[in-house]
């Protein structure tokens, strides 16, 4: 399993870069952001820049990654 964070400050083209990498990324990926508002808007990006892909990625929050995993681990 390959984990990937970016860490840049807002406005720098953190979404842009992640859909460019996500393009190159073979096999299902996963997008953990930390607001319903940014699912949107990387859904939004996945979408518009490569439709193709959109099938391989899933974009959640954390709270929703975290819940997923606790329960796969009861």
């Amino acid at each position: 399993m390959l984990s990937i964070g970016v860490f840049w400050p807002p406005g720098a083209g953190k979404s842009y870069f992640g859909v460019y990498v996500l393009a190159r990324i073979k096999g299902k990926k996963l997008v953990v952001v930390p607001t319903r508002a940014l699912v949107e808007q990387w859904r939004e990006r996945i979408e518009e820049h490569i439709p193709e892909y959109a099938g391989e990625i899933t974009v959640v929050t954390y709270n929703s990654f975290h819940r997923q995993a606790g329960s796969s681990h009861s």
